[in-house]
């Protein structure tokens, strides 16, 4: 993720010690930074628009209700 790259071959196998990633440039660390803040508000965002799909839901019904 760091290098831009998505190449299934820069993947680590699972039976194989991880990357220390002690090897990358100031650039591909900071791309690495910017992923990880990108996956720390993704989940917060993923609950927002369901709470906002929520919200919608229940409006529609609430509607759907005063007009019978």
């Amino acid at each position: 993720m760091s290098s831009g790259i998505n190449e299934v071959e820069m993947i680590t196998p699972l039976d194989q010690p991880m990357d220390p990633l002690d090897n990358m440039t100031p650039e591909e660390t900071k791309a690495l930074e910017d992923w990880e803040e990108h996956f720390k508000v993704f989940p917060l965002l993923q609950v927002r628009l369901i709470l906002d799909q929520v919200h919608s839901c229940r409006s529609v019904s609430r509607a759907r209700t005063k007009t019978k």
